[in-house]
């Protein structure tokens, strides 16, 4: 990575190519284990606890009609949410980490368009949700998990909390929620899908702008170009003919 320098750097220290490197290398280690994970658990991770899988309000089968119902809907945010980042994470992760190491145009634009695509999809995501809310009276599966579900212990509520959602309850009723987090859980929501968002974002980004500056440098003549080294490469061009012009007029 000798030509680092000419690649610019992201978050105004970190070299741009590496930072690509590293996040390419964390969404295809997420979709990996994702995989295998579901497949050997059966199961999403974060998925809803026991009471929800037992409860005599689940509708599950090729005979359920309630697809379209607040209970029918109540995971299916969460679902294609998981689905997407895990199975796509880990084709996608693998074309960025490739056009990182091997400076790939073509795989470096398919994984800054799989970035745009997350931060799109946590919008869309994020109002769909909204409009639940709205029509239900209660949070789905996915907001939950997000605002409130988190792995680091205690964080955002006490752990004793999450294991009561998450093992206890079957639905997610905003007020009693609420109450029972001392949050106002859907905010909390918000505010972390805005920071992912905007991260996203960001990092497509700079995705971008490494597949530009490795097709076409600075100047446009290649990655290993930059003003400060053009101009030094004029000033020794232009001494060489300098001197081969003096060494000329001398001899004759």
């Amino acid at each position: 990575m000798s030509e680092d320098k000419f690649l610019g750097a992201a978050f105004f220290c970190i070299p741009r190519r590496l930072y690509v490197l590293v996040f390419a290398i964390l969404t295809l280690a997420y979709g990996v284990v994702g995989v295998v994970r579901t497949l050997l658990q059966e199961a999403l991770p974060g998925e809803a606890g026991a009471a929800a899988w037992q409860s005599q309000d689940r509708c599950i089968g090729h005979g359920c009609n309630d697809v379209l119902s607040c209970r029918g809907l109540r995971e299916a945010s969460f679902h294609f949410r998981e689905v997407t980042s895990i199975f796509a994470g880990w084709l996608f992760g693998y074309w960025g980490v490739h056009g990182a190491l091997h400076g790939y145009i073509d795989d470096l634009l398919y994984f800054a368009g799989f970035v745009f695509g997350c931060a799109v999809a946590l919008v869309v995501i994020a109002a769909a949700d909204g409009f639940y809310v709205l029509g239900c009276g209660e949070y789905p599966l996915n907001v939950v998990d997000e605002a409130i579900l988190w792995s680091l212990p205690d964080v955002p509520v006490r752990d004793v909390v999450k294991t009561e959602i998450r093992e206890a309850m079957v639905s997610y009723p905003v007020a009693f929620v609420n109450r029972l987090s001392r949050l106002n859980v859907y905010l909390v929501y918000l505010l972390v899908e805005a920071a992912g968002a905007a991260f996203f974002l960001y990092t497509a980004h700079q995705v971008m702008l490494l597949a530009q500056l490795t097709r076409h440098g600075v100047l446009g003549l290649g990655a290993t170009y930059d003003l400060s080294t053009w101009r030094e490469r004029m000033m020794l061009r232009n001494g060489l003919q300098n001197k081969d012009d003096y060494g000329a007029a001398s001899a004759a």
